[in-house]
């Protein structure tokens, strides 16, 4: 008996043994799930809508409370006096020869309803003094730094430190970003129930679409029930009204972000994510100054007027953040792809809206510059060679359920190749060559050319019954539009300053041989332009260009993207500047043999009665079309232009502006060191982080290789002077400024650490003070 129970004692043991490890066994799963999910929240980078939202802390610069009293007594004794000078020295910029000031919320409106900055200083004790700042000078509104909460507010925007005060600066100029196709997601507002379709979701069974689902894009619900997606989608080719779904775009900067957000899907469907990244951190940008205009794709421009208001929408979102932000003159706009044809539209259409008199008047208040990136001015024969053939960009869907599709968008013909009949400058003609049969090879194809779309798609409807569903799009919502017909080969936009960046030098479809297989038109032959010649499907070439051709970016040939230089006039009054794409300073401006470049064409255009148009062209070699806005050249180009843009808007405005001293419209051109810590990395030849002067090896969790350790060196919490430094120009003197080789007494720092000492060319020793009123007083610092 004794025996019996310790042997039931020991299976029982046992049973409790086994019991536990299959408990155990069963929760391995979500273990590992739990660890790589932390593993993923440590590695990956900020999400988007943190990058937006996230409000940047206060930096101020430790001190002792001694050391604090005794600078709030000084400061105190004389706030009512000429303040000392004070300099920014955390900010991380190229080498800038003239400083920022005035934030906004410093300007006060007079009555005559010009602006006229004030001076407010904080001193120790809470009281505050205003004055006016002599000869119209732009002013630093400070406050004491041992306010933590106030510290906190003023930081916000361009605010930095320095001597345990806070200054903030003036903020940049609110930016709106137009994606183009397919580039803004489409979410259901309606229920569709899907057919075989079971996917299990937080642990519950869901079917279809439900109002909130994603639309466009949703790869999952893509590749489990394609039919039905397809079904959702789509719209009614003649009308344009809802097909199987109710569905409409998203709202605001995470619609453009990131198509099918996801730790796989979302990296592959990045469209603005890395340009909103790549912007907001360095000028604080949040969702009052950086906004997007995302818009249902698939409809024609009248229709996007007509169901969704996006016209009026626009043009009421960009009056607010004008009236918010006044003293920033108008707004920045960054558009990409077909989000240049509907910015056209937009501007087209106000004047059916304000009324022909004051629609320059509402521009003029409301936008100051426009960048067009990648815009086909003339079209793409690639747009003509998607609707007739089928393009699925590597998604799974065969070409003809994607070519059906294709057909029943409206905003199709918006990219075609479509003008009036005259002299453009087109590499390839015919464009399209027609065949109504594979077999009928002893006939020669019938050619058409851009400025005969609609005869070709009536010869198409011969044999093709979609064809005759463009054919209605074409004529009903472009040709008949009420706003004006697309005919292409427009004019300049009537806008202050207009920046026109595209990719040149790739292989781009220029020509096509369309043979009719039913359900579809096959390609036959396809010809490409490359530089300086023309070839078809198998490489020979069929036409030689002259020597320095150009080719397109890949999707829209060079003749389209280059429509915009002819807006810059006479050839004797561009300026040309070739920088290489990398990072360069003065000593490595000149580019290398073979290397990539950029080609920067500027252009200043007196219009009477308008005053001076600014018109720049950037042409960046190898950027492809659909890339072109997260290259890193073009992110470079766009943080200059905003750089600069800050930098010259108390000039701007005539209040701080020397009438000897003509500041330039666009960027300088002289270096672009690195700004970031994605512009470092590490050179593995040198054993060491490129560019160490800027940048530095500082390993943080996370990273996975060397490239992602390299990071910006730390702003220096002092600066100090050297009693026997001399000032010498180490650089080429610029508007009466240098960068000098050392520290010395006339030293600044104006841009931060990583960028030098700067001062004048010329020091008189003995009028340093009057110096220093000059500085207050011309450029605006205190």
């Amino acid at each position: 008996q004794c025996q019996s129970k310790a042997r039931q004692k020991d299976n029982k043991a046992k049973q409790q043994t086994l019991t536990s490890m299959k408990r155990v066994s069963r929760l391995w799963p979500l273990c590992v799930l739990v660890t790589v999910a932390v593993c993923a929240l440590a590695i990956a980078p900020p999400t988007l809508q943190s990058v937006v939202d996230a409000e940047p802390p206060a930096k101020v610069m430790a001190s002792t409370p001694t050391e604090s009293h005794d600078a709030a007594d000084e400061s105190s004794s004389q706030s009512l006096r000429s303040p000392p000078l004070q300099l920014d020295t955390h900010a991380h910029a190229p080498d800038y020869h003239d400083l920022l000031s005035t934030p906004s919320s410093a300007i006060s409106s007079s009555d005559d309803g010009s602006h006229r900055p004030e001076l407010s200083t904080t001193t120790a004790s809470g009281a505050s003094a205003q004055s006016g700042t002599a000869g119209g000078a732009a002013q630093v509104l400070s406050i004491d730094s041992k306010d933590p909460a106030a510290s906190a507010k003023m930081s916000a925007g361009f605010g930095k430190t320095l001597g345990g005060r806070v200054q903030t600066r003036i903020p940049p100029r609110p930016v709106l970003l137009i994606p183009g196709q397919a580039s803004s997601q489409l979410f259901s507002w309606s229920s569709k129930t899907c057919d075989m379709f079971r996917l299990f979701q937080g642990g519950s069974t869901v079917t279809g679409f439900s109002p909130g689902d994603r639309v466009w894009l949703d790869t999952a619900k893509l590749v489990a029930v394609r039919s039905c997606w397809l079904d959702c989608i789509r719209l009614d080719p003649r009308n344009q009204t809802d097909g199987g779904c109710r569905v409409r775009p998203g709202m605001g900067i995470s619609a453009i972000g990131q198509l099918d957000p996801g730790i796989i899907t979302g990296p592959l469907s990045t469209v603005w994510d890395r340009v909103v990244k790549a912007i907001s951190a360095p000028f604080d940008y949040d969702p009052t100054t950086l906004f997007a205009a995302p818009f249902d794709f698939r409809l024609p421009p009248c229709k996007l007027e007509e169901r969704d208001h996006y016209f009026s929408q626009l043009k009421l979102d960009i009056e607010t953040i004008v009236s918010r932000h006044p003293a920033q003159r108008g707004i920045f706009v960054v558009a990409h792809s077909l989000g240049n044809v509907v910015f056209r539209y937009f501007l087209q259409w106000l004047k059916r809206d304000v009324g022909e008199n004051h629609h320059q008047e509402w521009i003029d208040k409301h936008i100051h510059t426009y960048m067009a990136a990648g815009a086909a001015w003339l079209g793409a024969p690639e747009a003509v060679r998607a609707v007739l053939s089928g393009e699925n960009f590597g998604m799974p869907v065969s070409l003809d359920e994607i070519r059906t599709l294709a057909t029943t968008f409206g905003s199709a013909p918006w990219s075609f190749t479509l003008h009036e009949e005259r002299a453009l400058p087109w590499s390839f003609s015919p464009m399209f060559r027609i065949r109504h049969s594979p077999a009928d090879l002893l006939n020669s194809p019938t050619p058409f050319d851009p400025h005969n779309l609609t005869e070709m798609f009536d010869f198409l409807n011969a044999v093709d019954p979609h064809s005759s569903d463009v054919l209605h799009q074409l004529q009903r919502f472009y040709l008949e539009d009420p706003v004006g017909p697309i005919d292409g080969g427009w004019d300049r936009p009537p806008v202050h300053r207009v920046i026109c960046a595209y990719g040149v030098n790739l292989k781009t479809e220029i020509g096509y041989t369309l043979e009719w297989n039913s359900p579809r038109w096959h390609v036959a032959d396809k010809f490409h332009e490359h530089h300086e010649f023309i070839t078809d499907a198998l490489g020979n070439i069929v036409k030689e260009n002259a020597p320095g051709t150009k080719s397109g970016d890949g999707t829209i040939p060079y003749s389209s993207l280059s429509w915009c230089r002819q807006w810059l006039g006479p050839e004797e009054g561009i300026r040309v500047t070739r920088l290489p794409q990398r990072h360069f300073d003065e000593q490595s401006v000149e580019p290398r043999e073979g290397e990539n470049v950029i080609t920067f064409l500027e252009a200043d255009v007196v219009e009477p009665g308008r005053g001076t148009k600014h018109t720049a062209v950037w042409e960046i070699d190898a950027a492809h079309h659909r890339e072109v806005i997260y290259s890193p050249p073009f992110l470079r180009e766009l943080r200059e232009e905003l750089y600069h843009d800050v930098r010259t808007h108390e000039f701007r405005d005539g209040r701080a502006r020397k009438p000897t001293e003509a500041l330039s419209p666009f960027a300088q051109k002289r270096t672009r060191v690195p700004t970031s810590d994605d512009d470092c990395w590490w050179d593995y030849g040198r054993v060491q982080c490129a560019w160490p002067t800027y940048c530095q090896y500082n390993y943080k969790f996370g990273d996975f290789h060397l490239d992602q350790s390299c990071r910006l060196k730390p702003p220096s919490d002092a600066v100090g002077v050297p009693s026997d430094a001399r000032c010498t120009c180490g650089s080429e003197c610029v508007e009466g400024f240098c960068r000098y080789r050392t520290n010395c007494e006339h030293a600044l720092q104006p841009f931060g650490p990583e960028n030098g000492w700067w001062g004048p060319c010329e020091v008189d020793e003995s009028e340093h003070l009057s110096f220093t009123d000059k500085l207050v007083a011309d450029i605006g610092i205190i």
